[in-house]
């Protein structure tokens, strides 16, 4: 979730794990809901291809190391 920028960790963090409703989180983040809607959608998909970078490499170690 570091990685992510900002505003989409923002969306993110106040949607998912602190469960407010998107109209609060832009009242928040100043931006309409729409905006909010958007930025968590980037964020899942960013999220995403960072876990399967990750996963990709931990399985090259993994089997190098059989």
């Amino acid at each position: 979730i570091d990685q992510l920028p900002f505003k989409q960790r923002a969306a993110f963090v106040l949607t998912k794990y602190e469960e407010l409703p998107q109209k609060e989180v832009a009242a928040i983040m100043h931006c309409s809901e729409g905006a909010v809607e958007q930025l968590v959608i980037r964020a899942k998909t960013n999220l995403k291809k960072i876990l399967e970078k990750e996963m990709a490499g931990h399985r090259i170690y993994n089997e190098s190391t059989v």
